[in-house]
């Protein structure tokens, strides 16, 4: 059996673009609910939205300086950034605040990481993978 190199996705799927927006509008108004209670978990989850927001939305921020940072974002970056960004949040749970509304939010950041990660994973060669083809397609 051949096998045939084939490009993969770099943008990542259109799922993971609207968990993404579903992400930022639910961190966006749990921030502002919270931001009497616990103001700096609060600012951090807004910052984590426009983090969010960024590698999601690239097309929003193309101006200035965010337009080159959203054109840097590859799935295993994005996976990266998230999953720092989701265990901050944590952090911030366990030493900041203890709100769980701001908890759910970071949680499902990491699980965007993890999606970002297993995409990477599957065109980590050069961003390439690789399907067999038969030897009759030749």
């Amino acid at each position: 059996m051949e096998v045939e190199r084939k490009v993969a996705p770099a943008g990542g799927s259109k799922v993971d673009s609207l968990i993404g927006i579903g992400i930022v509008i639910y961190l966006v108004a749990m921030s502002m609910q919270t931001l009497i209670f616990s103001f700096r978990y609060s600012v951090y989850s807004l910052c984590a939205a426009g983090v969010l927001a960024v590698g999601e939305l690239p097309f929003l921020f193309s101006c200035g300086p965010l337009a080159l940072v959203a054109t840097l974002l590859t799935p295993m970056v994005k996976a990266l950034t998230y999953g720092i960004v989701s265990l901050g949040g944590i952090g911030c749970f366990m030493y900041v605040s203890w709100s769980p509304l701001l908890l759910t939010g970071h949680l499902m950041i990491g699980f965007l990481s993890w999606r970002c990660f297993t995409a990477a994973k599957v065109g980590f060669a050069g961003g390439y993978q690789y399907d067999k083809v038969d030897m009759d397609e030749i």
